[in-house]
């Protein structure tokens, strides 16, 4: 499959930026041409209140592609209505996945999958009062700091990374790597609820590689999560107690887990349209 190089957008970029207003209004009617659609979208922004440079951006970045498609001389199938609707619900679908599910469900699921994971635990705090009666709209904001694409026999496996500083250890001390030990990473884990966060970022990962990854399966390309305690890795000389270094907690959520969980959001995702 051809992909625009980097060249031709950082041309397409350059020329952009330099065009004078009636340039730009002989590129619309170009655009136009080509990506009627797409071009309509952006002009109506203003209409649905989106702030005029925002709409400028987005006009901009319509330039960009188009201009970069053009200098790679790659064609431009038509976007139609449909499809652009399509891709606008995988969109909300990523965006919003979580925004009506309680909380005892994602608990039933995890007691469901997990029975002997070293987060198993989690499961029951789910049911306490803290948690129990809440939605997870609006819990968890942020995103994924890494997605490693590791090599193997069986093809590429995706693994979620995120970064911690928490200090762990005892306070008024430096940390040492034994306060970053395994055991001591588990409670950490569950006190800042990351299995919750790690779930979510898993569910994130398997739609996304679902979407955009040829012969996806779950069960070959999903590779967990590592959750790196910065403060607790010291280089070469970081400590290994039973094959795991010292500030690295490593999860593999089963794949159907993740899958569950995923289908989970998304039923409930469409009984909210229908409520």
């Amino acid at each position: 499959m051809s992909r625009i190089s980097q060249d031709a957008v950082a041309k397409a970029l350059i020329a952009a930026q330099a065009m004078d207003h009636p340039e730009k209004q002989q590129l619309v009617d170009e655009v136009f041409r080509v990506q009627p659609n797409l071009l309509a979208s952006v002009l109506a922004l203003p209409s649905f209140g989106i702030a005029m440079p925002k709409a400028d951006f987005a006009l901009d970045v319509l330039f960009v592609c188009y201009l970069a498609m053009k200098e790679s001389g790659l064609p431009w199938p038509l976007i139609t209505e449909d499809e652009q609707d399509e891709q606008m619900r995988r969109f909300t679908a990523i965006a919003h996945f979580g925004s009506e599910l309680d909380v005892p469900k994602q608990n039933r699921s995890m007691q469901h999958y997990i029975a002997g994971d070293p987060l198993a635990a989690y499961a029951d705090r789910l049911e306490q009062p803290v948690l129990g009666a809440q939605r997870l709209r609006g819990y968890l904001s942020g995103s994924i700091d890494v997605v490693l694409r590791v090599p193997g026999d069986d093809g590429p496996r995706f693994v979620v990374v995120d970064y911690k500083t928490n200090l762990l250890g005892e306070p008024g001390r430096p940390p040492t790597a034994a306060d970053y030990a395994p055991a001591r990473l588990a409670e950490a884990m569950l006190h800042s609820h990351y299995p919750l966060q790690a779930t979510l970022y898993s569910v994130v990962l398997h739609r996304y590689l679902r979407w955009r990854l040829p012969g996806y399966a779950p069960e070959r390309h999903l590779g967990g999560v590592l959750y790196l305690y910065l403060r607790g890795m010291c280089g070469p000389e970081t400590p290994v107690v039973d094959g795991h270094p010292a500030g690295v907690f490593a999860w593999a959520p089963p794949p159907e887990f993740v899958v569950g969980v995923s289908d989970l959001l998304a039923a409930d995702a469409r009984e909210g349209v229908s409520r």
